[in-house]
């Protein structure tokens, strides 16, 4: 009886899974038209009457990521069902890149939400709002007063706890559509600075997309110092693109002030490649590394602040370059320091932004310090640059101005639209030393160190005047910058120092002071070749080589006659150079000196003179170069500051 009654069952199983196949079938055409909820009407039917297949669940979670059917429930609850339905499909088709998906998206969804909550500083203080509030002069906002109040707490353990569970469901998802996982793996890797990830991610996607390939490599390449592999990646990733999505990495808006924007529209390529070359800190490289760092920044922004899926599966997906904090990213990079807190963390409300959930971002950086503030009052994820509510303006206190943050960036925008620094740069120590030409023109000795195998160059007012680690430079009548840089491609490595200079003033007097006689490279001075030395911190026991020249000597019948002394004092010995001289070669001697006599033909003379420093205490000194012209009546000084060491 058991076995009869069981065969009609067995039966019907062919019936079931035909019906099954046939709504799988017409609930796919309907997708196809358009027909959405109807599609999800003959999915729900089918799975209540005949139960669940990989297909009906496919079609029911592609329903449910447009919002269909989920449109009463709240936006956490409609995210919570969606991914519900993800995983009954994972656990019928273990291999479903849309399930994956999904679930990945909800996964960096959540890691993002807890870094804004409270990524790096995370805010929970131990007073209430009324006991802080009076201690919170100024803005309700400034990290700095806030830790005066209270200690900030580090609130990212929640952050790292969701990546760790969201890691391997992208390794899941990477094998099986690199495609799909990659803007997932970017957002992870760029809120975690973990650029490893996206070296894995191009390999991955070589075969498959080689536009996102490129842009990965080189968005790794370029945060880990590796420009010589970023520049072509990113310009191969950038070609990739539909022309509409290429024009977001080009646009210069953001960058601009409004007075620089009408000659941007004007004419934009011309005035994007002066932009580009104007705003290089590396002029010595063909590539613009200002124009990858704003590369950079773009897919920063748009892996942070926007969402493939679009918010909740149920919004219309956005670029995260074009939220407020995109563009602030965009503009500035990262912050030096973030926070996330809302009101009940004794920041005192104001009426209209109570439940709000704030972001504060800090910039040492940007007009010596700046602060942004982001807030999200229906707490979706959907963050703006944070004004207070008109209601803020009438209280008592007069911290609304203060607070408003969309003025704020009006002016910034106007002031200093955009900023960087190029932090893998090394320090260069850089000597310029002040003289004239043959023909009275100013110009300058530039020299510099320049590993053997680096390449190095000299720019003066950003035109590349002269290659190598020394070089007389001609110099304008107004004051000059003198920029020295060298690269180096194995390993790679950059070196930059900047000087402004104002030229010697005419008539007599002297140039600079420069110590010679370097192992480095050399240049040539009144027909003889001298090498610079480039340190300001030397041996004590060294011997010291000085050279100078002296301008505009009088002669009587053709012949001058000047003495010229040098010392080296203490540098702490009084503040001024005349009195610093009086003790050298007047009735206190102090430190080291020594003197020649200047007789010649011509009323430009160079001077080489040598000091014995062995016998001095280590310290700061001061090396004073005097000349005095017997003919003229007149006396010029010229000085600079060295250290002695042992």
């Amino acid at each position: 009886a058991l076995i009869l009654a069981a065969a009609p069952a067995r039966a019907q199983r062919p019936d079931v899974a035909v019906r099954q196949a046939e709504a799988v079938r017409n609930a796919d055409a309907r997708l196809a038209a358009g027909d959405t909820l109807s599609a999800l009407a003959v999915v729900r039917e089918v799975q209540e009457r005949d139960g669940n297949t990989a297909g009906l669940e496919r079609i029911r979670l592609v329903a449910e990521r447009t919002g269909a059917g989920l449109r009463r429930y709240p936006p956490p609850a409609r995210r919570r069902l969606v991914v519900r339905t993800a995983r009954r499909l994972l656990q019928l088709d273990p291999m479903s890149p849309l399930a994956l998906e999904t679930i990945a998206d909800d996964a960096v969804a959540t890691v993002l939400f807890f870094r804004d909550r409270g990524a790096r500083l995370g805010l929970t203080m131990a007073t209430t709002p009324a006991e802080s509030s009076p201690r919170l002069r100024g803005s309700r906002f400034d990290l700095g007063q806030r830790s005066a109040v209270a200690p900030l707490v580090d609130r990212t353990g929640p952050a790292r706890d969701a990546a760790r569970r969201a890691s391997p469901l992208l390794d899941s998802l990477l094998a099986v559509d690199p495609a799909r996982a990659a803007p997932y793996v970017v957002a992870l890797a760029v809120a975690e600075q973990r650029w490893g990830r996206l070296d894995t991610l191009a390999a991955a996607l070589r075969g498959v997309d080689l536009t996102a390939a490129a842009l990965a490599s080189g968005l790794a390449a370029w945060r880990t110092g590796r420009t010589a592999a970023a520049g072509p990646a990113l310009s191969v990733g950038l070609a990739g693109l539909p022309p509409a999505e290429r024009a977001r990495f080009d646009d210069l808006t953001p960058l601009l002030s409004p007075d620089s924007l009408a000659a941007y529209l004007a004419d934009r390529d011309a005035f994007a490649q002066r932009f580009w070359e104007r705003e290089d800190p590396r002029r010595i490289t063909v590539t613009s590394e200002r124009r990858l760092e704003h590369l950079a920044r773009v897919l920063e922004a748009d892996a942070l602040f926007g969402r493939p899926l679009g918010d909740l599966f149920s919004e219309h997906p956005r670029r995260g370059a074009e939220t407020d904090r995109g563009r602030v990213w965009v503009r500035y990079g990262r912050p030096d320091r973030e926070a996330g807190f809302t009101p009940t963390d004794a920041a005192p409300a104001y009426d209209g932004d109570e439940l709000a959930a704030f972001v504060v971002w800090e910039y040492d950086e940007v007009q010596d310090g700046t602060r942004f503030v982001f807030d999200d009052a229906a707490r979706s994820g959907r963050y703006r640059t944070y004004s207070p509510p008109a209601s803020a303006y009438a209280t008592p206190t007069g911290r609304a101005s203060s607070d408003d943050y969309v003025t704020q960036d009006r002016i910034l925008q106007r002031d200093a639209p955009e900023s960087f620094a190029d932090t893998l740069a090394l320090s260069l120590p850089l000597v310029v030393a002040r003289f004239r030409s043959a023909s009275g023109q100013p110009e300058a000795v530039v020299a510099f160190e320049v590993p053997p195998y680096a390449r190095a160059a000299v720019f003066v007012d950003d035109r590349r005047v002269a290659e190598g680690g020394a070089a007389v430079v001609g110099l304008a009548s107004t004051p000059t910058t003198i920029r020295a840089e060298w690269v180096a491609e194995a390993p790679e490595r950059f070196a930059a120092a900047e000087a402004q200079v104002e030229p010697l003033s005419e008539g007599f007097g002297l140039s600079d002071v420069m110590l010679v006689g370097g192992d480095g490279a050399g240049v040539m001075r009144r027909g003889e070749r001298i090498i610079p030395l480039i340190a300001d911190t030397l041996a004590r026991a060294a011997r010291l080589s000085v050279y100078a020249e002296v301008y505009g000597l009088a002669l009587r019948d053709g012949r001058t006659d000047a003495e010229a002394e040098v010392g080296l004092v203490p540098a702490e010995t009084g503040s001024g150079l005349r009195r610093m001289a009086d003790r050298l070669f007047g009735r206190r001697p102090a430190g080291v000196a020594t003197a020649i006599e200047l007789q010649g033909s011509t009323a430009t003379d160079a001077l080489l003179l040598a000091l014995d420093a062995s016998g001095l205490p280590s310290g700061r000194y001061r090396l004073v170069l005097r000349v005095a012209d017997r003919i003229g009546g007149q006396e010029a000084e010229s000085s600079r500051e060295i250290v002695l060491r042992e």
